[in-house]
């Protein structure tokens, strides 16, 4: 019972020092690079591609890059409904705590036309979109990611 609470608290305690890796990363890399796969991972479920994107990367920035191209036409489904499990997952990943997550959610369906541009089919230009409408929400923007104001220019 101890060595299974151990492994817990340092699987957690890794979970989160990645998280923080990542908001470094998507705060000045908006053009997700380094990921161009020419195959979509088909998992069964959000964990599935969250945990293959966590495991197949070797970077914070990877990971939320990684997600994002991956899972992009599935959170923007999300988005447009306001709910769904891929945009909770986007949310958790960004640092959103449970009591942000439904404000979170109506940021991305209230501003979902901005977000998700037919011309951007890939979302290439989404993670600085999500910036510039998150700046305007700076209580959330604190509790679910921390950007800068250099990234925005």
């Amino acid at each position: 019972m101890y060595t299974k609470q151990v492994i817990f608290i340092v699987s957690l305690s890794i979970l989160v020092a990645m998280s923080n890796t990542a908001w470094a990363c998507h705060e000045s890399d908006t053009g997700l690079r380094g990921h161009n796969p020419d195959w979509r991972f088909a998992g069964i479920s959000v964990i599935t591609e969250a945990t293959f994107a966590f495991t197949s990367t070797t970077t914070g920035c990877d990971h939320y890059t990684s997600f994002i191209q991956r899972s992009y036409p599935q959170i923007a489904e999300n988005a447009a409904k306001g709910e769904g499990e891929y945009l909770e997952a986007f949310a958790l990943f960004r640092g959103c705590s449970k009591q942000n997550l439904e404000p979170f959610k109506a940021i991305m369906k209230n501003h979902y036309d901005e977000l998700f541009l037919e011309t951007d089919p890939q979302g290439k230009t989404f993670p600085h979109r999500l910036e510039v409408v998150m700046h305007r929400y700076p209580m959330l923007r604190q509790e679910c990611g921390a950007f800068s104001d250099s990234s925005l220019s």
